[in-house]
């Protein structure tokens, strides 16, 4: 791989732990502890509130984990981290400065940081890596309870299910996190579990704490009333052993202090801090406003030319500074520590800490830092300067690096009337939220806006602004219900949005004309939304969105695909993916969505091998940014592929986790869409209460029955799904008509991918009435369609409805005369391949090789017992009732037997059953 170089918005100091000076108490014993139990863990917790050392305890960790061989990263975390990009970015980069201090790693290089890349695709890149190194690797996240966006801790959980097995994570913070995989390593062994009882000084480790430092003398009796009084709490034992300095008798002083956890830091921190001379003290209580801390923010914070070397000279001492860099230039405080220092500063002069933060955010910007100096103009509630940064980076951040995170933490510390009056923040956020599926909430904060709008519009909002906010909370309004399914109030809205704002710029036209397109999908109107894309695609390439045209095209292959044109959206997305991996990268959002269009595509095409790597590039990211429709196809193609592979109880799985996903992100399409193959899958194992039960878990129908609820296209897969579970029940005469209405509906709206299954499915209600003549020239109506476009994927998954009418028209296929008999010709061919079906009978003279043993045990348990039946002479109707199967189930059963015994008829099959006795 290319060598990666840090990306300037890497804080290198965070990749290595923070540098211990002073005396350090081996902690062998618990490090041998989790060495051991660790071996075959996939993670180990350490959690402890502020000050047990877990992070010195890691450290040690680590230096021990090394020593054996193993690569061991460092990631030390902050809020700024609350973000799936953020997060991913620095966990590579953590790697890399493991392999880059080892000089044994002659055979790894850094990994390369993709812009375009989403974190799932980045970490994969790095378990394929760490896969092939078949090196030890440990990954440390230290300060994790700072991680609380539940989309972040899920992509945690993912890790853990995804990690190779030669890859361990340690994480240590104060509390347990809330990732639900945690329960089910937990249940496996492979979670190792350290509390602060186990983290906590023993008394003999507080001992040679004590008297390996510079304390004053204390007897045996103090050192263990010491003990009891912190109990084994390392930061209240250092701040006790800092305060101690100062007093003329250390052992009286020890029997006086009591308390509470908190009471005995705050009482031992203000000691600390009363220790110092007041230009130490005017230092440290000055600097505490920052996260960290450089030479230059020292002289800028406090006017002493030497407060840099003093804070350094502090953390020499051990007083709670540690330095972030091997070259001593960036420091922070103890956490615990500097909580202390800013109350105490606080208190002292509550008006100089805006004024600290305000000076901050001046140099952070000067230094490009945007995120930091936002942080700490909010921080000084200086709300002026931080709405005109996030104004300006707003759009940057939101919509092409997709950190939504971080704009959320802004506007939680935002007054809401400036949120209010800055248009383009306002947009932004209520932009992140549609995106990420919080519907409700950009509904609200829309309608509030609105509110304040109508109060304060006068005052605050010039006329290019009025028009900007109205047509940009238009244009999300009908985002988000075409993202949340609700397709006709999107469909409404976008058309009343197009004829409203003719003259809007270029992306909002874009768009809106996209959101019209995806709902007319669903609507139907297929040439509406040809038109639709192919203008949206139009406004895409003239304001240089490249994701934008990605995902028209996307849209613009959908609606091929639902006409049943294969062909064209084959060269549609092979066109759009390579454009895609040109301009935006390998690793893009955008190559992702496209990859899961072209796998669909290919699976219709039964090139199983290229869908399968097409899915595994993009299956994992569609739930990150995509499409719903993308969602849906995605889902679908990898149960099928995993159907086809004999993974049945897999395949029904992960349609349930998709089903589950629509839910929780409130996206009304998914769902149904997904329940509705489910339940496909659960007749093809004769479930059929199972799939019963699909239909009345969903408020399809209205009192009358008739389906509400639901667009005109889940209208349609709803009416099919109806169709396959009256053929499991064997009552095909009752579903005869249904069928013959739903064909002529699909026919009139051009829905020829769902028309040709509903062709299949006629075709063996048919033959179920004993209607093979019409059975077989529906059956041919179907492969005429199909194999203008080679989809012979759809025969294969419907395949148990023609087992015995395919054969028989493959067999007669010279009756067809069509003036394109010959690609019909082949692609039966192919077909017969395909299914197993040989022509020329090659198949029965296989067959004749077998002996009558082997072709009986051939049949299924319940054919044996029908197959034995039959000799008594009964009727079809009087056989299914002796049974206990309807009719069509029987007959459908008997030319199963039929055709695995190589007979043609029921005299036959007699007579073989007796040459059995």
């Amino acid at each position: 791989m290319a060598r990666a170089q840090h990306r300037k918005d890497i804080l290198t100091a965070k990749l290595q732990p923070q540098r211990i000076v002073g005396s350090l108490i081996p902690r062998t014993d618990i490090v041998r502890e989790l060495n051991n139990q660790g071996k075959h863990a996939k993670l180990t917790l350490l959690a402890a509130p502020a000050g047990y050392g877990k992070s010195t305890l890691m450290n040690q960790l680590m230096e021990s984990r090394e020593s054996y061989g193993e690569i061991v990263s460092w990631l030390s975390l902050d809020t700024n981290d609350n973000n799936l990009d953020t997060f991913s970015n620095y966990l590579l980069c953590s790697y890399n400065e493991a392999i880059s201090r080892r000089d044994d790693l002659f055979e790894l290089s850094p990994l390369e940081l993709h812009v375009n890349a989403s974190p799932k695709e980045h970490l994969t890149i790095l378990f394929n890596e760490i896969t092939a190194s078949d090196r030890l690797v440990t990954m440390m996240l230290d300060d994790f309870h700072v991680i609380t966006d539940n989309k972040l801790l899920d992509f945690v959980g993912w890790m853990l299910e995804m990690m190779p097995n030669n890859m361990a994570l340690i994480i240590g913070g104060r509390t347990i996190p809330e990732i639900e995989s945690i329960h089910a390593l937990r249940a496996k062994s492979s979670l190792v579990e350290i509390s602060s009882s186990r983290i906590r000084f023993t008394l003999a480790e507080c001992k040679d704490y004590i008297l390996s430092g510079r304390t004053p003398q204390l007897n045996e009796l103090s050192i263990e009333l010491l003990y009891q009084k912190t109990e084994g709490w390392i930061a209240a034992l250092q701040l006790a052993l800092l305060a101690i300095r100062e007093e003329d008798d250390p052992n009286q002083f020890v029997r006086e202090f009591s308390g509470t956890d908190r009471d005995i830091v705050n009482y031992l921190g203000g000691c600390v801090i009363a220790s110092l001379d007041d230009r130490e003290k005017n230092i440290m209580l000055r600097t505490s406003v920052l996260e960290r801390i450089n030479g230059e923010l020292c002289t800028l914070l406090t006017d002493d030319l030497e407060a840099a070397a003093i804070i350094s000279e502090q953390q020499k001492t051990g007083s709670f500074v540690f330095a972030l860099d091997r070259a001593g230039h960036w420091f922070r405080y103890h956490h615990l520590f500097r909580e202390l220092l800013t109350h105490e500063l606080k208190a002292l002069n509550p008006e100089l800490y805006p004024q600290l933060c305000q000076k901050s955010a001046q140099w952070f910007e000067d230094k490009g830092h945007t995120v930091e100096a936002i942080d700490y103009y909010l921080k000084a509630k200086n709300y002026r300067c931080a709405t005109r940064l996030i104004s300006r980076h707003a759009s940057a951040q939101v919509q092409n690096q997709g950190q939504h995170e971080i704009l959320f933490s802004w506007i939680r510390d935002l007054p809401q009337e400036y949120l209010y009056g800055n248009p383009a923040i306002l947009v932004c956020y209520i932009w992140s939220l549609t995106f990420t599926h919080q519907f409700s909430l950009a509904e609200e904060t829309a309608n509030q806006f609105r509110q304040f709008q109508r109060c304060n519009a006068e005052d605050l909002f010039s006329r290019e602004d009025q028009k900007y906010i109205d047509y940009s909370l238009e244009m999300l309004d009908a985002v988000k219900d075409v993202s949340s399914g609700r397709i006709t109030e999107a469909r409404r809205k976008s058309t009343n949005w197009l004829e409203k704002w003719r003259d809007a710029p270029k992306f909002e036209r874009g768009t809106v004309l996209g959101a019209l397109g995806a709902a007319c999908l669903h609507t139907l109107e297929f040439g509406l939304c040809r038109q639709a894309v192919t203008e949206a695609n139009k406004e895409f390439h003239l304001c240089q969105s490249e994701y934008g045209v990605s995902w028209m095209e996307c849209i613009y292959a959908l609606v091929c695909m639902r006409q049943g044109y294969q062909k064209e959206a084959r060269e549609v997305l092979e066109k759009s993916l390579q454009q895609a991996i040109t301009s935006m990268g390998e690793h893009s959002y955008a190559r992702a969505m496209l990859s899961v269009g072209l796998a669909q595509v290919y699976y219709d095409l039964n090139e199983i091998e290229q869908a399968n790597q097409l899915l595994d590039k993009g299956f994992l990211y569609i739930e990150d940014h995509g499409l719903a429709d993308t969602l849906i196809a995605g889902y679908t193609i990898k149960a099928r592929l995993l159907e086809r592979s004999g993974k049945a109880d897999q395949a029904i799985a992960v349609l349930i986790d998709g089903e589950r996903f629509g839910r929780k992100m409130g996206i009304n399409n998914i769902e149904p869409a997904l329940a509705m193959e489910r339940g496909r899958l659960l007749l093809q194992r004769h479930n059929i209460d199972a799939a019963k039960s699909l239909l009345s878990n969903f408020d399809f129908f209205d009192e009358h029955g008739e389906i509400q609820n639901a667009s005109p296209y889940e209208s349609i897969l709803i009416e099919t799904f109806i169709i396959r579970l009256q053929i499991a029940q064997g009552q095909s005469e009752k579903t005869l008509e249904a069928t013959k209405k739903l064909i002529s509906k699909c026919r009139a709206n051009e829905v020829n991918g769902v028309l040709i299954t509903l062709l299949i499915l006629n075709a063996k209600i048919l033959c179920d009435c004993d209607q093979e003549l019409r059975a077989l020239r529906s059956l041919e109506q179907a492969v005429e369609m199909a194999a203008k476009e080679d989809n012979i994927s759809v025969f294969i998954d419907e395949y148990q409805h023609l087992e015995s009418l395919l054969p028989k028209l493959i067999k007669g296929h010279q009756t067809l005369r069509k003036t394109d008999s010959r690609d019909i010709s082949e692609f039966l061919n192919r077909l017969s391949d395909v299914a197993g079906i040989e022509d020329n009978g090659r198949k029965d003279l296989e067959n004749t090789a077998l002996s009558e043993n082997q072709l009986f045990e051939k049949l299924t348990k319940r054919e044996k017992a029908i197959l034995q039946q039959l000799e008594k002479g009964m009727t079809n109707k009087e056989l299914a009732e002796s049974m206990f199967i309807s009719l069509p189930t029987l007959k459908w059963h008997l030319s199963n037997i039929y055709g695995k015994l190589c007979v043609k008829n029921r005299i036959q099959a007699i007579a073989f059953a007796q040459k059995l006795n």
